[in-house]
């Protein structure tokens, strides 16, 4: 098992056409290509939300005895498994409350920092749209 992997335990679990229940599983963190996979998939573009279901897919290493999870398998799932494992994946792939160490290039101190943190000043790397334009007109009074 990689290290980042997380173990779980599916509130109902999800049964099989053998009668079987899997409730164990182990899911892993998404990557760049996991999303890349699985944006040409038809039914993605017909139903949004169908794109969680196609993530899970691609994320969860296992379920029970389980070793392919095919989209059948989280479709075939209780309504409450499902948002489990919506929850679950966002608490994985979360990086809002995750800490890292990062060492200063100038003295060398190593220190934690939020992964947020990091994140927090992007709006000034991007040029204002529109809409951004039209919101501070309208704080300084000048749209008419």
């Amino acid at each position: 098992m990689m290290q980042s992997e997380i173990l779980f335990t599916l509130p109902l679990g999800y049964m099989d056409e053998d009668g079987k229940v899997h409730r164990q599983g182990k899911m892993r963190p998404a990557t760049a290509f996991d999303e890349l996979s699985i944006q040409d998939n038809k039914k993605n573009l017909f139903n949004m939300r169908y794109r969680d279901i196609l993530m899970l897919t691609q994320v969860i290493v296992e379920l029970g005895e389980l070793k392919s999870i095919e989209p059948e398998v989280i479709e075939g799932l209780f309504e409450m498994d499902f948002l489990y494992l919506q929850m679950l994946y966002r608490e994985v792939n979360s990086s809002y409350e995750r800490k890292i160490e990062a060492r200063c290039p100038a003295c060398g101190n190593i220190d934690e920092i939020l992964m947020a943190d990091l994140f927090k000043d992007m709006h000034y790397y991007f040029a204002p749209t529109e809409k951004d334009e039209t919101k501070a007109s309208k704080k300084k009074g000048t749209l008419k």
